[in-house]
């Protein structure tokens, strides 16, 4: 009899137990890494999506940038041919629309996606949030704001970086390039408070008034409390992998982490890996992770890097949503 619990209780072990770093413990097709030159050159795709990010309110709905060489590549000299042209597009994973909301430089008369409003001095980073607002950084350091049809677009802020909504929706948090201080505004850009913490990278948690943050220059995570004074962590989440991103979860204080080698969960308090959920690599690495409302799904930015001739690597950007164990990764065949 006894032998028999044994035995079913070593098999629901084997079932049910997870090792703490699987060898690829995912249902999905098997990673390919490719060794690359240890210095390369990088010549751009024709065209490159990135920076997936979740509309908070709506976990249908999808925005992302694309990025598209019209006029092609010239391999010969391994580089592209004219001006990029940037958009940011909202999508919606259900019914597979989508409309552009802002876009830059000149737009090409072929193109399809002919609506949205223009940026005239560019754009990168960029937040959805409440009331229909998404904020961007245009490339003369100007937060703004745009409304997520594209139309109603304000600059809030001049010389700012990195904003990012509480969760309430009411305040902004952005890092002053003048002042060099993380600070907090109302959405009609007046100052709240300053915050002498950080160095930038910081973002709201899931829990109103706590800050967590990602230094990437020295491997550290660091989390402040509601008073925004006390850091309760300065350690390295895994000290044998560089760190890359990091996607807060919307309750709680745990994050999915993407790193050289692993896609990870850690606990932001104390900066502790809770589960090894994917390997990564440097010729294919899953980057730049965002986590649905819900918490059900994360996208990703996968940099694809492939050898061409010499020190010349071609570097492609797509989007790939998985399940939020990082299981049953898909690429997003998007416009």
């Amino acid at each position: 009899m006894y032998k028999g619990i044994y035995l079913l209780l070593w098999v629901a072990c084997l079932v049910g137990c997870r090792k703490a770093k699987p060898d690829l413990d995912n249902p999905d097709e098997v990673e390919v890494c490719v060794d690359l030159p240890v210095s390369y050159n990088t010549v751009p795709a024709q065209f490159n999506r990135e920076q997936a990010k979740f509309d908070p309110y709506y976990p249908e709905i999808l925005y992302y940038t694309k990025t598209s060489y019209f006029s092609g590549l010239d391999m010969a000299r391994h580089a592209p041919i004219g001006q990029p042209f940037k958009q940011l597009i909202s999508y919606n994973l259900r019914t597979n629309e989508f409309s552009v909301v802002l876009y830059s430089y000149s737009k090409p008369l072929a193109d399809s996606l002919s609506k949205g409003t223009k940026a005239d001095f560019g754009f990168h980073a960029f937040v959805p949030g409440p009331n229909d607002w998404i904020l961007f950084v245009d490339n003369r350091r100007n937060i703004c704001k745009i409304k997520k049809d594209g139309t109603v677009m304000r600059k809030i802020r001049e010389m700012a970086s990195g904003p990012s909504w509480s969760k309430d929706g009411t305040q902004i948090l952005f890092y002053d390039q003048t002042t060099q201080k993380n600070t907090i505004m109302d959405l009609d850009g007046s100052t709240k408070s300053v915050l002498n913490v950080g160095n930038g990278n910081l973002s709201f948690t899931g829990v109103d008034g706590v800050l967590a943050g990602l230094n990437k220059s020295n491997n550290q995570i660091f989390q402040y409390n509601a008073d925004y004074q006390k850091k309760t962590n300065t350690s390295s989440a895994d000290p044998t992998s560089e760190f890359s991103d990091i996607g807060l979860l919307p309750i709680g204080y745990e994050a999915i982490m993407s790193t050289k080698d692993w896609i990870l969960k850690i606990n932001l308090t104390d900066s502790t890996v809770k589960e090894y959920l994917r390997p990564n690599c440097v010729s294919g690495s899953y980057e730049m992770p965002n986590v649905s409302p819900d918490g059900n799904r994360v996208v990703f930015t996968k940099k694809t890097r492939t050898p061409l001739d010499g020190s010349w690597v071609q570097q492609k950007h797509d989007i790939y949503i998985m399940d939020i164990r990082c299981w049953h990764a898909k690429k997003l065949e998007l416009p």
